[in-house]
């Protein structure tokens, strides 16, 4: 029987295969017989029987992967609700009615911020833990509805914020340590949002409804779900358990003490190939997304042949691209081989630099 993903990737082949420019033709002339036909989209190595499209766990466990492997085109690039990459599930027994949320200077109610919510575009999140062992679908864009923190809140000079969700959960975890807060600096807030809506739909339960944080090109784990209140806290202020739990995956220096001396947990230039289509005429086709803090161009690595330039980025830094690379065959080298992009000198890409997201195919 086959998977949902073996059946997605199969009728993504056949809208490829469609899709692909056959050259200028004349409209009313016969089908070209020669035309090129895809042959295979070939698995990525190391990846068998990993969960994606599926729900699984409860509470801090609770994951949901997305199954990326369709991206074909731009419109694909907004998420639907119910495929959107979860990290964590609802508590179990939350109660969201009657929801308010503490500020410091009094408190607002979910149904007020329901009501100054304005579009506020498409936005990326990804998890700070996303990895080869759910083919890293921990990532997904939607276009969200929300209120801007700086039109919600006026914080004389610079201090730390601390935005805290519901956290408690019933069901002990097996990964994760209880605690959904996060501290800013205020002016690392000028893009965040307090989300109600999630593509033209009601904020759903699993995605912190009624409302989330969204801060745009920082990680998920920096976003919190349930958003219960939101404090000025003093300079030595320690850091949250959330924090302390996702230094190394936010790549801090060590696990710091205080919140203050945290980085900001913001994605660095990131890419991957996230489908291979071998073609009837020698062309080896490679589909790319890209996001994070970006610019420039990408280089694509294919075993030991280097592609310069191969991907040119574009933006914006919220969401993610989509970029198609197509190669001669007799250009690839033959066999397992490791594929990955690194970035143009000088563009922080910390994850391009450790390769953390190298995927593996037999060419």
């Amino acid at each position: 029987m086959q998977t949902r993903r073996e059946t997605l990737l199969q009728l993504t082949a056949l809208a490829v295969a469609a899709c692909r420019p056959r050259g200028d033709t004349d409209s009313d002339a016969p089908e070209d017989s020669d035309a090129p036909e895809l042959l295979a989209v070939l698995p990525f190595l190391g990846e068998d029987g990993q969960a994606v499209g599926t729900r699984e766990g409860v509470g801090l466990d609770g994951r949901l992967a997305y199954d990326h492997s369709g991206l074909a085109g731009p419109d694909d690039l907004v998420t639907p609700n119910d495929a959107f990459f979860v990290r964590t599930f609802q508590p179990t027994g939350l109660d969201t009615a009657d929801w308010t949320v503490d500020l410091p200077d009094g408190t607002v109610t979910a149904t007020e911020l329901q009501g100054l919510a304005s579009d506020q575009g498409v936005v990326l999140l990804e998890c700070s833990g996303n990895g080869s062992n759910r083919h890293f679908g921990l990532i997904s864009a939607a276009r969200w509805s929300g209120v801007a923190l700086t039109d919600l809140l006026d914080l004389p000079g610079d201090p730390l914020v601390r935005i805290e969700g519901s956290d408690f959960h019933p069901e002990p975890s097996e990964h994760s340590t209880p605690g959904c807060a996060w501290i800013f600096r205020w002016s690392q807030l000028s893009a965040a949002f307090l989300a109600t809506r999630m593509n033209d739909g009601p904020l759903p339960a699993d995605h912190g409804a009624p409302v989330r944080l969204v801060v745009p090109g920082w990680y998920g784990c920096a976003c919190p779900k349930w958003v219960e209140s939101i404090t000025v806290v003093p300079e030595d202020e320690p850091a949250t358990s959330q924090m302390r739990e996702f230094a190394p995956r936010t790549h801090q220096n060590g696990v710091p003490a205080l919140a203050a001396d945290y980085r900001p947990a913001r994605a660095e230039a990131s890419a991957m190939v996230v489908r291979v289509e071998r073609w009837s005429d020698g062309i080896v086709r490679f589909v790319v997304v890209a996001w994070g803090a970006r610019s420039g161009s990408l280089d694509l690595h294919v075993g030991d042949a280097v592609f310069p330039g191969a991907v040119a980025l574009v933006g914006p830094d919220a969401t993610w691209e989509i970029a198609t690379i197509e190669l001669d065959a007799g250009e690839l080298p033959a066999g397992d081989v490791a594929l990955w992009l690194t970035a143009e000198p000088g563009v922080p890409a910390v994850r391009l630099d450790e390769r953390t997201y190298l995927r593996r195919v037999a060419l």
